[in-house]
């Protein structure tokens, strides 16, 4: 009876202090774990945050890279972790949605909680200097004409940018067979494969097509955005032309699942004030970024939901699953 009454008397206490608990976060420092190694994208938006988590959420934040697996060692470390509020992801969709996927994993929506979309940068259809097609009309026109026959650089099979060219074949009605898939092992790679003329179609960031666009060795066709990009605001978005796609190169700062409701709340606010700190905005702008891609966690909610209700059935069609 006595070991009765303890076991009720401290889960009693255990319960009476998770409120506490939470009213009290953070009372330690943070952790952000970035599914790359250093120097690319996921790095610096988490490096740019980092020393304003301090002065918005009271303790400091610290970087700790974790790559592999196409950022799914990160993704899955995180989604196991505790579900305290100190272990946070920094990631991109390649690590949190694709590449789980692609990989089988026991792994989806439920499995992280997003607490801010820290960047968007949307898509660019590309085309080289030589290319046969001036509009993106042109080249669906052409491939339409042509299934199957025509290259289409990506990163690699289930990376971001393939994605993005699996939404953009199934809305102009392409197909997710209708190109041939070309991986370059990146977007260095791929961006050079271009300039050298070995590759004539792809799927691009603006600030990778403005020089080259100016020197006449690429040509943009058109953004997967809801506006026009302030850095090539010549080329008109893919809705202007009717091809019903918005998609970019999203990074994101997501909690494991159960995190509680009231620390979440202050981990998406906390994020929120500091997308308004002009210093960070400043911080952010030398980087070549938008601020105004920043979304805050119950904003992006849906979009990463309905990201997940989507993208398995395409990503496994465009592998010849069922």
């Amino acid at each position: 009876m006595n070991k009765l009454i303890s076991s009720g008397l401290a889960l009693s206490l255990a319960v009476a202090a998770a409120p506490a608990l939470a009213q009290n976060f953070p009372s330690q420092p943070i952790q952000m774990n970035v599914c790359s190694p250093a120097g690319g994208g996921n790095d610096q938006n988490a490096q740019a945050i980092a020393p304003f988590v301090e002065k918005y959420l009271g303790q400091p934040a610290i970087v700790q890279y974790k790559p592999g697996a196409g950022g799914t060692l990160a993704a899955t470390e995180v989604s196991e972790a505790d579900p305290d509020g100190y272990t946070l992801l920094v990631c991109d969709p390649g690590g949190t949605v694709f590449g789980p996927i692609a990989q089988n994993l026991d792994f989806g929506a439920d499995s992280l909680v997003p607490i801010a979309q820290l960047t968007f940068v949307p898509w660019v259809l590309t085309a080289a200097g030589e290319a046969p097609w001036d509009s993106a009309q042109a080249f669906v026109d052409d491939a339409l004409a042509r299934p199957g026959e025509i290259d289409a650089a990506i990163a690699d099979v289930a990376s971001a940018d393939h994605y993005m060219w699996l939404l953009f074949a199934q809305d102009t009605g392409i197909g997710p067979s209708g190109l041939r898939w070309v991986p370059y092992g990146g977007g260095g790679p791929k961006v050079r494969a271009m300039l050298a003329g070995e590759s004539m179609i792809d799927m691009l960031l603006p600030s990778l097509v403005k020089g080259p666009m100016v020197e006449g060795t690429m040509k943009p066709l058109a953004v997967a955005a809801g506006a026009r990009s302030a850095a090539i605001p010549d080329v008109p978005t893919m809705k202007e032309l009717g091809i019903d796609v918005v998609d970019g190169l999203a990074i994101h700062v997501f909690a494991p699942a159960g995190t509680p409701d009231d620390i979440m709340a202050k981990l998406r606010a906390g994020f929120a004030e500091i997308a308004t700190d002009p210093d960070y905005v400043d911080v952010y702008t030398k980087m070549g970024q938008d601020i105004s891609g920043f979304m805050d966690g119950n904003a992006y909610q849906p979009v990463w939901e309905q990201t997940w209700a989507v993208a398995p059935d395409l990503l496994r069609e465009a592998a010849g699953a069922k």
